[in-house]
């Protein structure tokens, strides 16, 4: 990350740069994703519930796919219900990855024709302040044979029409199956060869109240919070590493893994606290440019 923040690296150097990064981000991710089975098989792995900006994990998700989509012909339809909570209690990083794997699926897998990403919300009568959630997934790609259905979700298989299109370990929907089990719901799949597929999830969250409307004051409060990362007071921040590693997320708007960031800086060192305070305020709001410009401060700083 730090190495393609130099200026004066020539472009084949950048992108030399570039395939260290990508192919070191599949290495990370595949190992996480074998390490996640085996504690899924091993009862070792917990979910962390929390406050979970629910339209905004969705929205970034959306524009995500919109543009991979965009960039192979492919039309994508964003269809989220009026109905749909500000908040949720979740796991939200485990929620993402299960949706990712959906939607980067559609996606290598369709040639030509539509992707649709639908969500529907109903208040569970049973469970005041509970919602069902059916996230789906649909594309017009090469679909399946009822055979390959029957395995789709078996560690490290790889259905044989899929074979040449994917470089992957075969972990993905297997791991994203156990998620959705773990968290209480089911994940379900129709498919017919040449025509394409349809994954649905089904899952039920609490309402969080956390994640209210942005009042004026509040504005007038990060405000301040702005003004503070432009002056002179002194402010520890994190290191060059930390700080590059909080750029990249200003740039996606992932605000939820800035905040997990953060909160990993402070337990790392707790001086930290008044800078993840700030980060944590910012981020409530939505500032993201207001973080990245805090995040470059300390990326120049600490260099």
């Amino acid at each position: 990350q730090l190495l393609k923040q130099d200026p004066q690296l020539s472009i084949k150097q950048q992108q030399a740069v570039n395939i260290i990064h990508r192919s070191g981000e599949h290495l990370l991710i595949l190992v996480s994703d074998i390490l996640d089975i085996t504690k899924l098989q091993t009862t070792q792995l917990e979910l962390q519930p929390s406050e979970v900006l629910f339209g905004q994990l969705l929205t970034e998700l959306a524009d995500w796919f919109h543009n991979q989509a965009h960039d192979k012909g492919l039309t994508f339809h964003y269809q989220p219900s009026p109905q749909l909570p500000t908040g949720i209690l979740a796991d939200g990083k485990r929620l993402r990855q299960i949706l990712l794997q959906l939607l980067s699926n559609a996606v290598k897998f369709t040639e030509h024709g539509d992707l649709t990403f639908q969500i529907d919300s109903t208040p569970l009568v049973e469970r005041p302040g509970w919602h069902h959630f059916q996230f789906t997934v649909t594309d017009t790609g090469i679909g399946m044979t009822a055979a390959n259905l029957a395995k789709l979700f078996t560690p490290f298989e790889q259905v044989s029409d899929w074979l040449h299109k994917s470089a992957g370990a075969g972990l993905g929907l297997s791991l994203a199956k156990q998620l959705v089990e773990l968290m209480g719901g089911q994940i379900q799949v129709q498919s017919s060869l040449g025509q394409g597929s349809t994954f649905t999830v089904q899952l039920d969250f609490a309402e969080s109240k956390e994640w209210q409307p942005v009042s004026t004051s509040e504005v007038e409060r990060v405000d301040h919070f702005s003004e503070v990362v432009n002056s002179d007071t002194p402010l520890k921040g994190p290191t060059a590493a930390q700080a590059a590693k909080l750029y990249d997320l200003c740039l996606m708007g992932d605000f939820m893994e800035i905040l997990d960031l953060v909160a990993q800086f402070e337990q790392e060192d707790a001086e930290l606290g008044p800078f993840v305070a700030q980060v944590r305020q910012l981020a409530k709001n939505f500032r993201d440019e207001a973080i990245e410009e805090l995040a470059r401060r300390f990326m120049e700083t600490a260099a």
